[in-house]
């Protein structure tokens, strides 16, 4: 008889140890789920345990107002104040003390000197605009010829950033057309599949290489291609004449070295 109530004993235990539904590991997922939104993707674990343990045992309350339990409200404000006096808020990230420190910006990105290039050319075509009104103004009522000294506007200098330098792996391609109009037939149709274009930029840039995007073409059919810069993560267009092709000069097409 007791061997038999033993038996019984341990049986009771063994059922009293097993999970016959699974209805505290949903709500478990439901709570993480609820924690962890899509805004808080990046939180920590033991973030995430921590909160998950206040949600599951802390006692449910709408709000803490002065007609609060006393004791309650105490314990609230000296977690609290714990809180504020010892964490570092980073709201831009659930990781307070981690991740890659940011590096330290020298001088212009490049791709501020693309935005302000950009500027430079909106605001010069506003002058040619304006001036080209005033043109048709004073257009017929005698006023002096411009004076053609025959003087051309200074273009930018790249005396500073010398010849292209072909990176290791790649090849510095020939001329694609033998003349400037069989370029311009042939632009339109370049195959850009694994090439690149490096083009010359002012000091302190130089050299830059960037990977065909695509390309418009407006009601007069010119056609204005698009690449992609991926240091400065911008498209940029280029009129790509033919009599500036060659390391000495301002673009070059490149293209991976098979033998290498």
């Amino acid at each position: 008889m007791i061997q038999v109530e033993r038996k019984l004993g341990i049986l009771a235990a063994i059922f009293m140890c097993l999970c016959l539904s699974t209805v505290c590991c949903e709500k478990g997922f439901s709570l993480m789920a609820s924690i962890m939104s899509a805004l808080r993707n990046c939180m920590n674990i033991v973030t995430l345990d921590c909160l998950m343990r206040i949600a599951s045992n802390c006692p449910k309350f709408d709000h803490i107002g002065t007609d609060s339990d006393p004791v309650l409200l105490e314990i609230c404000n000296e977690a609290f104040e714990h809180w504020e006096g010892t964490m570092n808020r980073f709201p831009g990230r659930a990781h307070g003390h981690q991740g890659r420190k940011k590096k330290e910006k020298t001088g212009e990105s490049l791709s501020g000197y693309y935005q302000s290039l950009s500027k430079q050319g909106k605001e010069a075509g506003r002058l040619l605009d304006s001036s080209s009104d005033e043109d048709n103004e004073t257009e017929g009522a005698g006023d002096e010829p411009p004076d053609d000294s025959g003087e051309e506007s200074a273009g930018p200098d790249y005396t500073e950033v010398g010849d292209f330098e072909c990176p290791q792996g790649w090849r510095v391609l020939d001329e694609p057309a033998e003349n400037a109009a069989d370029w311009d037939a042939l632009k339109v149709s370049y195959m850009w599949k694994n090439k690149r274009l490096a083009h010359i930029w002012e000091p302190p840039h130089g050299w830059d290489t960037s990977s065909f995007n695509h390309q418009d073409t407006d009601a007069n059919e010119n056609v204005t291609q698009f690449f992609l810069y991926s240091r400065a993560r911008q498209k940029w267009s280029h009129s790509l004449k033919l009599e500036a092709y060659g390391v000495d000069g301002e673009w070059v097409i490149i293209e991976k070295d098979k033998g290498s």
